[in-house]
């Protein structure tokens, strides 16, 4: 009996340290489950599976939304949500006009912005070049350490994106920042929902 106890005990220390890769923290009531692919963010699959995509940073616990990674599983919908029923058909009398409901409009970018980092001055400035950004929006501009991708980072300025498209800009790398070898710089729009982020090397280039 007891050669059988410490067999059985031996089985489980050696399975036990398999199961240690990380994975998204969520209710095990999980009703629709969706595995990240390489390219993935958050908006793109909220808008691909016609979610919020504030539902899959809520029920997936995500400190950093944009930092999701290829195999990572996240829940888009907790089991017991209210799910939009299927209508039943029901007959009209034919003296009766239905008007048909317009749909609602829904943000979608035409284009995803982006900008590409152009020069570095080492523990002092960097200077960005953007590229399909839209026009009359106000953008925050922030630093953080590498990794974050800007969330939550120092604010620097605020920049208005002008015309749009592509345009230079150049940003003081804050105190608390200069001495790390590599930083995120991020800009969003908290009021159109347009973000982008980058990251350089605190190293003086070209």
């Amino acid at each position: 009996m007891q050669r059988f106890v410490f067999a059985l005990i031996a089985l489980v220390l050696a399975v036990a340290p398999l199961g240690v890769s990380p994975r998204t923290v969520y209710a095990a009531t999980c009703a629709k489950e969706y595995i990240v692919k390489s390219g993935d963010w958050v908006r793109k699959i909220a808008r691909e599976q016609n979610v919020a995509w504030q539902e899959i940073v809520r029920i997936n616990k995500l400190t950093a939304p944009d930092l999701i990674y290829p195999g990572q599983k996240l829940c888009l919908q907790e089991t017991g949500a209210t799910a939009t029923p299927t209508p039943t058909r029901t007959a009209t009398p034919a003296a009766t006009r239905t008007a048909t409901p317009q749909p609602t409009a829904t943000f979608v970018p035409a284009v995803i912005p982006t900008f590409r980092i152009v020069s570095v001055v080492a523990g002092n400035s960097v200077t960005i070049e953007t590229r399909n950004f839209p026009a009359g929006v106000k953008f925050d501009v922030r630093m953080g350490a590498y990794g974050t991708a800007g969330v939550g980072g120092t604010l620097i300025t605020t920049t208005d994106s002008g015309a749009g498209g592509t345009f230079q800009a150049k940003y003081t790398i804050p105190a608390g920042l200069k001495t790390l070898d590599r930083i995120a710089i991020r800009l969003e729009s908290a009021s159109t929902g347009y973000y982008a982020f980058n990251w350089f090397y605190n190293n003086t280039a070209p």
